[in-house]
């Protein structure tokens, strides 16, 4: 991605009318926060997603949207959608932030974990282990740290998917929105969208739109 395609160009008529809406909102959840000045219609490569389909992303006062839902959503829709992102940005970031120290944590204990389980082991190999016998306990050790190092992420991500759910949830019953961020999950999803790599898998830490249309019909209902 270029440089000009994260940078603030002028709106247009479209981008204006969000770039209100955001403002309105950030001001209704988040008093104390940055205030949204301008808005980026962000297009996806391989090195750098700015903001997923059905989720549009806040960076120090500027407003992402992806690009493929230029055109394609309405006030309503846009209106649910950043009331979303909103509270998951602002009124989830430290239980987020929480999460990923405790995973980073993990990692870090793990590794120590390993590196003394391979001090001890090496020191006790004696002139009398022959080096298959080395291979053979060097095997496991070497499967567990990679295990170990692994488990962090692997349970990093349903929390952190959760905590999507979550702000649906807060924005349909805090804010009355849930039917209309229904509709446009709906939308986006019939436009073949909002099911990028970075939503699906075990170690997604954001929800597809699939799997947030599922959760959220269900939160309505109860």
């Amino acid at each position: 991605m270029g440089d000009t395609d994260s940078l603030p160009t002028r709106p247009s008529t479209e981008g204006a009318a969000i770039l209100q809406i955001a403002q309105e909102l950030s001001t209704r959840i988040q008093p104390a926060g940055p205030e949204v000045q301008s808005i980026v219609w962000a297009e996806k490569n391989r090195r750098r997603v700015l903001a997923l389909d059905d989720h549009p992303t806040f960076r120090r006062g500027t407003l992402f949207v992806s690009k493929s839902v230029e055109g394609k959503l309405d006030s309503g829709d846009w209106r649910a959608l950043l009331a979303a992102s909103i509270i998951y940005d602002s009124r989830l970031r430290l239980r987020r932030r929480l999460a990923r120290a405790a995973s980073n944590l993990g990692i870090v204990l793990v590794i120590l974990a390993a590196y003394i389980v391979l001090t001890v082991f090496l020191s006790n190999l004696g002139p009398s282990m022959s080096s298959f016998s080395a291979r053979q306990w060097g095997g496991p050790t070497l499967a567990l740290f990679v295990g170990g190092i692994s488990l962090p992420l692997v349970l990093i991500g349903p929390y952190m998917r959760h905590l999507g759910y979550l702000a649906d949830r807060m924005t349909a019953e805090e804010f009355g929105l849930g039917g209309l961020l229904l509709a446009a999950l709906r939308k986006i999803e019939a436009l073949g969208l909002g099911n990028d790599p970075y939503q699906t898998g075990r170690l997604a830490q954001i929800p597809s739109v699939t799997d947030r249309i599922q959760k959220l019909s269900k939160d309505i209902k109860t």
